[in-house]
């Protein structure tokens, strides 16, 4: 009887022992989580942060060499869909730098629909659009939604290279001429396509970064 007892007893604190193992495990899998989290998240912005510093000094090292007023980065991107199931494609101004007395426009330029500007575009549809920067004189546009609003900015020529991630493109970057005249030179133009690559890695891993590098910052 006693022995009885006995066991009950030993099995009943092991039962608690047990409990209280599970409920200190639990405790300690909310915490760990909740460190990870907040690692991670202050990782990804400080990179954010870090990468979006190291695009803008590429975009004007471009408009200074290129002798441009504007240059900006334009992403692809899909935030909806139509009825029949396709995708509303969009683009958006993601990157901007601008000479002085030159008016910026990224917070003009967000959630734009693809069908409204396929001037804006046609480039990438050309054979080989990696070959060579793309100039387009504002005056040589047909008359349109795109034409109006380069006009409406005053710039008289832009120049255009795709970026890619793999064979995909995902955007391209746009340098403005606002204050100079069509038949002036433009400076450089091929720096467009030397800083493309770069571009496109910080672009990369801004967007994509594996958890082992967010964690203890181990590069590739």
């Amino acid at each position: 009887m006693l022995d009885a007892l006995i066991d009950k007893i030993g099995n009943g604190l092991l039962q608690l022992l047990g409990l209280a193992a599970l409920g200190a495990i639990a405790l300690a899998a909310v915490w760990l989580k909740r460190k990870i989290t907040d690692l991670l998240t202050k990782h990804m912005v400080v990179e954010e942060i870090q990468n979006g510093q190291k695009i803008t000094e590429l975009l004007v090292e471009i408009r200074l060499a290129c002798k441009a007023d504007r240059v900006s980065i334009y992403l692809f991107h899909n935030g909806e869909h139509y009825i029949n199931g396709s995708s509303i494609l969009r683009i958006s101004g993601a990157y901007e730098t601008v000479a002085a007395g030159i008016a910026t426009q990224r917070g003009n330029t967000q959630n734009v629909l693809i069908s409204t500007v396929p001037e804006a575009v046609a480039f990438l549809v050309k054979p080989r659009p990696k070959d060579a920067v793309a100039m387009t004189h504002t005056s040589e546009l047909e008359p349109g939604f795109y034409r109006a609003a380069l006009e409406a900015q005053g710039v008289r020529a832009v120049a255009k290279y795709p970026l890619y991630k793999a064979s995909d493109i995902i955007g391209f970057i746009c340098a403005d001429f606002v204050q100079k005249d069509v038949q002036e030179d433009h400076g450089d133009l091929d720096i467009i396509k030397t800083h493309a690559p770069r571009l496109e890695l910080y672009l990369h891993e801004t967007k994509k970064v594996s958890l082992w590098r967010k964690l203890f910052g181990a590069r590739k």
